[in-house]
């Protein structure tokens, strides 16, 4: 995989170092990695592990630059052809945001927030964030979600890695450390790593000033800085006279100041306390050292184990505790005693170790990187909206395209929604999905249509030109049509028909209406409902449904039947129940369903509204018969070879029971209950002199074929694309 790191700079800093270490661990696990950035001491070392740097101006926000940047990234991206732009600052998110929002662009952005952004309204403006965000702690990631239109499911937390030094080595650096600073070899050394920025020395100004009353014969505090970034005002000079103060002081040099040192590890490997905070903290645990946790933002005292969820939560910044540095003499004199120091410096490396290795936060980010490298699929239809049948179908195809791309779907209420969901109403989102799509995929249902809704094919219109403009391809697959009562359903199914790059029809009276509007001007494949690739799973409680009864057949009323239909239903029962025959009621569509089966229940009745497709399969191995108003009721069943009766009432119940040969059928608002008895007794008589299996397993093979072929359709136009 290739990937492209952006930085406003690459000097001495904890997130540049982040950068550093994590693009030197990827290229370890394979990956070919390059960074832009205006430069700094991080490139000739990034250049020394084979990592190719880019200098661009990101380090300005003037509008010149800021064009340099955006043509100069473009040129980069175009030649470097990258698999993933990965942002750590917020002008270089910018202008990668604004290159992936052009209309043939198909970048890849993820942005890493490394702390908590200025939230002034022109800064908050032009933040721009990527199709995911990896936040380095968890009050970062909160701080996201409360601030910036970010979803919390699009926000991965990877806690900041450091590279485990070899602990053989430990023991010489640090005598050579020593020496070259004229550290006596038993002496206690307590160290501190920051920049010299107003807003991060606080911990390093505090040292310096109580330093004369803080160090003991023997003991030495060691300053590494690293300089100032942006246009903070810059604290070296003042550090500089309050260590020279308290060296005059104490009669020695016992106050060190280390500047422009970019690998500070030989410093730590000298040191025997370390205070600070974040990034240099967690080298620190890492090089063996306790560690007490203080900086502008907090003090959270001495690290340890049992303390590490309140810490690492702030990314080791004490965000939001004590600022009282103060706070920071208690626990240096407790440190002074050494088995106590040594105790924790023991578990301080353990938990590095276990939980802030370099190594592991590359696979954690090249999980990430994984995931969003592969192409989009957004599925269209009534996918997701709580309905049986459309739900086993969405499962199907998401089972079937997960492995190699990510699969979106558009939900109808907020309720149904979860990572990769998309609301109906959420126009831009669905924009943004589209963008770069590998294909969208409209499916299940008879969506062209417009007996129950003209508005819904004019929705569906809408978003099939939407997709024609920004993804790959246009599908549609498994696809019902009709009724189509007006010309302008005619007019509109004839172009989606048309203009789709792949389509197949799951009944032969859809395959036929679809060649009659595109006067055979097209390939037309010939598919089946998908549902009839659903797998049996135990229904748990079938046992119970089953106790104390002669038998037991499945009934799937719907929501808008007639209303002679459920007068009749409710008196078949009665006439059922006679015999010993009891129903388990099944609501197929969730939100709709629900109250009628309620009503034909009556409170004597089971109404099962936990079933999924699979588990109705289990239910109907056992059933007698099923009395179904419902399509995938009769689907189900029929892949059981249960005897059916369907109520017909939009024509699909009796085009399927025709071409599958499967069960009965009666017209809606046409039969009382002696007639759905005497039909139910027919099916039955049905069933046992033409079984329909060999019909269902034709169907079900078909659909498996038009499965595959989607799958090859998709993968060789992907092929074809990189190639």
């Amino acid at each position: 995989m290739k990937i492209l790191m952006l930085s406003t700079r690459m000097g001495i800093g904890g997130a540049e170092s982040h950068i550093y270490t994590l693009s030197r661990e990827l290229v370890r696990l394979g990956h070919t990695v390059a960074v832009a950035s205006s430069g700094g001491i991080y490139e000739k070392l990034l250049e020394r592990e084979g990592i190719a740097h880019f200098s661009l101006p990101l380090d300005k926000k003037d509008a010149r630059s800021l064009s340099r940047s955006y043509l100069g990234l473009a040129k980069i991206i175009r030649e470097f052809s990258p698999d993933i732009v990965h942002s750590h600052s917020r002008i270089s998110s910018l202008v990668a945001y604004r290159l992936s929002r052009e209309r043939d662009s198909h970048i890849r952005l993820i942005t890493t927030a490394h702390m908590p952004f200025s939230l002034s309204p022109p800064y908050k403006a032009a933040t721009k964030w990527g199709e995911r965000c990896i936040a380095v702690s968890r009050d970062v990631k909160k701080y996201l979600t409360d601030n910036y239109p970010i979803r919390e499911e699009q926000i991965d937390v990877i806690e900041n890695g450091v590279v485990i030094p070899d602990t053989d080595e430990l023991s010489l650096v640090r005598t050579m450390t020593r020496a070259v600073l004229g550290i006596e070899r038993d002496a206690t050394v307590f160290s501190s790593v920051s920049r010299s920025s107003e807003s991060r020395a606080a911990t390093a100004l505090f040292l310096c000033e109580n330093a004369a009353e803080l160090l003991r014969e023997r003991e030495y505090l060691l300053l590494c800085i690293s300089g100032k970034a942006g246009g903070e005002r810059d604290q070296t000079k003042r550090l500089r006279r309050l260590a020279r103060e308290a060296n005059r002081r104490l009669g020695r040099r016992a106050v060190i100041l280390v500047e422009g040192a970019c690998d500070v590890s030989a410093y730590l490997s000298a040191s025997d306390v370390f205070i600070g905070v974040s990034r240099a903290a967690a080298e620190a645990m890492a090089h063996s050292l306790p560690v007490i946790i203080a900086g502008n933002e907090g003090v959270g005292g001495i690290f340890t184990p049992e303390r590490a969820l309140p810490l690492t939560d702030t990314n080791l910044t004490a965000r939001g505790m004590s600022g009282d540095l103060s706070l920071i003499l208690p626990a240096i004199d407790s440190l002074r005693n050494k088995s106590v120091r040594d105790e924790i410096s023991r578990r301080s490396a353990q938990y590095a170790k276990e939980h802030l290795c370099a190594h592991d936060m590359a696979k954690k980010t090249e999980a990430v990187y994984k995931r969003l490298a592969k192409k989009k699929i957004l599925l269209v239809g009534y996918y997701g909206a709580q309905n049986t049948g459309d739900d086993a179908a969405l499962d199907i195809l998401r089972g079937a395209l997960a492995e190699k791309y990510e699969v979106y779907n558009i939900v109808r209420t907020p309720l149904e929604c979860s990572e990769r969901c998309i609301l109906r109403t959420d126009i831009k989102r669905i924009d943004e999905v589209m963008r770069g799509a590998a294909a969208v995929i409209f499916g299940t249902g008879n969506l062209l249509q417009d007996k129950t809704s003209r508005r819904s094919l004019a929705f569906w219109a809408m978003l099939f030109d939407m997709a024609k403009k920004r993804a790959d391809r246009v599908v549609l697959f498994s696809l019902g049509i009709g009724p189509l009562c007006s010309d302008y359903a005619k007019n509109t199914a004839r172009r989606l028909l048309e203009r789709a790059d792949y389509v197949s029809l799951r009944e032969p009276t859809s395959l036929s209406a679809a060649r009659i509007l595109t006067e055979n001007t097209r390939t037309l494949l010939r598919s089946s409902d998908i549902v009839l690739l659903t797998k049996k799973a135990e229904y748990k409680r079938k046992a119970e449904i089953k106790r104390g009864r002669r038998g037991y057949y499945l009934l799937f009323p719907r929501a808008d039947q007639a209303r002679s239909d459920t007068e009749a239903v409710r008196g078949f029962i009665s006439l059922a129940a006679r015999q010993g025959l009891y129903p388990v009621i099944i609501p197929m569509d969730k939100r709709r369903d629900l109250s009628i089966c309620a009503h034909i229940a009556d409170g004597r009745w089971s109404v099962c509204s936990d079933v999924g497709a699979s588990e109705i399969l289990d239910l109907a191995d056992g059933a007698r018969f099923a009395v179904s108003a419902r399509l995938h009721g009769t689907v189900l069943c029929a892949m059981a070879s249960l005897p059916i009766l369907s109520s017909d009432c939009d024509g699909r119940l009796g085009a399927f029971s025709l071409y599958s040969g499967a069960g009965v059928t009666l017209r809606s608002g046409e039969y009382d209950a002696h007639a759905l008895f005497a039909g139910v007794l027919d099916a039955i008589a049905e069933r046992s002199q033409k079984p329909y299996n060999e019909k269902i397993k034709i169907l079900t093979r078909r659909a498996e074929r038009d499965l595959g072929r989607l799958c090859e359709y998709l993968d060789m136009k992907n092929t074809n694309e990189e190639s």
